[in-house]
């Protein structure tokens, strides 16, 4: 991840009350060394705002009847539309088993006055949303879940987050239906089950009040679901020539110009499942990276032979090798801070990359910063 990422990241985590997390433990380690030396990196490009909204309080799925004693609205009716609003277009009988990364699967229907999409990530078990006045400042995050993730049970929401562990959120009262689905305010979120063994869950401001709950709960209620309700991404960059096997298993996008664009994406091989606490690194596939160039952007260069500087297909690169250390595995980088106006990072971690980072960026296609040229197929 790189630095002014990172910095927006820290500052809209430090601005919001911390989540509980879903690391692996070991996994926690890798990652954070892989980032600090992706903050050293120093590509300056449009932040992104990403991992924050993924790493909450995780909801439920299953049925269960209205929860009595905790307080507020029992479930009901839905409510009636806010006049100018349009209804979703309905919602699906049942969670899908797993997301398609490509394709966003739900997106907001409403949004108050000055709030609009910021950014947003997708994987197979899990997606969520955030939106706000302006880039760098998220006020609101929405997180959605496929079908079979988590179980409901009095008084407390919980999700297995992956194979480590998992999390639990207290329920603290029974919230009006979300169009007429059963919702549960539950420390400090609106969670409701959107279909059948599927649930989602949209934050709300620390101590939020009355109003701040109804238009959560009206947000909520406008949410929209379905592979057809949301454009697909679009990528600055093509994958060429890789093996068949690759796969996008999890992406991190912007709203960009009126389209969603890619800017972190990982790869996996095969059709295996991504748990929603997985890592986002796959041993020996490529993390990559394709931001907007910024006149001030600059690769960091290590030194002791760590890091290299080579011309690739026209571009100047910097690519850095790191040993294994302290039960860390080997690691790869690739830096680019301006190829055809793109700033390109890629990771690679593990002994045995699968066709080594520099490689990679030989297999990169870039299609420049003109969004009508950008490809909705990572791959090619």
């Amino acid at each position: 991840m790189i630095e002014s990422q990172l910095r927006a990241l820290y500052e809209q985590t430090a601005s919001s009350e911390p989540p509980p997390s879903l690391v692996d433990p070991v996994l926690a380690r890798q990652r954070g060394r892989t980032r600090y030396r992706w903050r050293r990196a120093g590509i300056a490009s449009a932040p992104v705002l990403a991992a924050a909204a993924v790493a909450a309080v995780i909801l439920a799925t299953g049925a269960a009847p209205p929860i009595p004693g905790l307080g507020g609205a029992a479930p009901s009716a839905s409510r009636t539309p806010v006049a100018g609003r349009s209804q979703p277009p309905g919602y699906p009988a049942r969670a899908p088993r797993r997301f398609n990364p490509l394709i966003p699967y739900a997106s907001f229907g409403w949004l108050p006055a000055g709030l609009s999409l910021l950014s947003g990530g997708t994987g197979r078990a899990q997606m969520y949303l955030t939106a706000g006045p302006e880039p760098g400042h998220s006020t609101l995050a929405l997180t959605v879940y496929s079908a079979d993730r988590c179980q409901l049970t009095h008084a407390q929401l919980s999700c297995a987050a992956s194979a480590s562990g998992g999390q639990t959120a207290q329920i603290t009262g029974n919230a009006p239906a979300i169009h007429g689905h059963r919702a549960y305010w539950a420390d400090g979120y609106l969670a409701w089950q959107y279909a059948r063994h599927g649930w989602a869950w949209l934050s709300l401001p620390a101590r939020a009040g009355s109003q701040q709950r109804r238009i959560a709960a009206e947000v909520a209620d406008h949410v929209r679901y379905g592979l057809a309700t949301v454009p697909l991404l679009t990528f600055p960059a093509q994958l060429t020539g890789v093996p068949r096997s690759w796969q996008v298993s999890r992406v991190r996008f912007v709203q960009h110009a009126g389209v969603l664009r890619a800017s972190q994406y990982a790869l996996t091989a095969g059709p295996a499942v991504l748990s929603a606490g997985s890592g986002e690194f796959r041993p020996g596939l490529p993390f990559l990276t394709t931001d907007p160039a910024t006149a001030h952007g600059s690769c960091y260069f290590y030194p002791h032979g760590q890091s290299t500087r080579e011309v690739i297909n026209g571009f100047r690169v910097t690519v850095n090798r790191f040993p294994a250390r302290h039960g860390s595995p080997p690691e790869q980088q690739l830096c680019a801070a301006s190829a055809d106006g793109l700033a390109v990072f890629i990771a690679e971690i593990g002994g045995h990359p699968a066709i080594g980072v520099a490689a990679v960026f030989e297999h990169l296609l870039l299609l420049g910063t003109h969004s009508v040229d950008w490809t909705r197929a990572p791959i090619g």
